[in-house]
């Protein structure tokens, strides 16, 4: 980010407010936090059952597939690590949730471009996702 006037947070952006709106209005939020390692951060704040995504793809993708889950949550299902499912995605790939230590957060892994959810298949960037220690 070069210049100070690129970022809202220090421009005078009010996080913490916003946040506050988010949990008023839809009951959660996510923060979006690149990583050195070209990896995006992308996690939920303040639903029952929280989401993670860790990938150097569009944070938008992985939004809308945490707010799946987060809306599943809010209809009253309850996840567990190893659940599979099938509709996450629009493409009709298979996404897997991995229980992280924090109760009720899950990792959301996903497939790579050819789908595979195998750990050894997966093109590195994306097998990175199972290391609970790349972020």
């Amino acid at each position: 980010m070069g210049n100070s006037d690129e970022c809202p947070v220090c421009n005078g952006f009010d996080i913490e407010k916003w946040q506050e709106e988010q949990l008023a209005e839809h009951g959660w939020y996510v923060h979006i936090v690149p990583q050195e390692n070209g990896l995006i951060d992308v996690h939920s704040h303040g639903a029952e059952q929280n989401f993670q995504t860790v990938l150097p793809i569009d944070p938008k993708v992985t939004h809308s597939v945490i707010g799946y889950f987060i809306d599943k949550v809010k209809a009253g299902e309850r996840f567990e690590g190893g659940h599979v499912d099938l509709k996450a995605l629009q493409n009709g790939f298979k996404v897997k949730l991995l229980a992280l230590e924090k109760p009720d957060c899950f990792r959301i892994i996903l497939p790579d471009p050819d789908g595979n959810l195998d750990e050894e298949k997966m093109e590195d960037a994306y097998a990175a996702q199972f290391d609970m220690d790349v972020v």
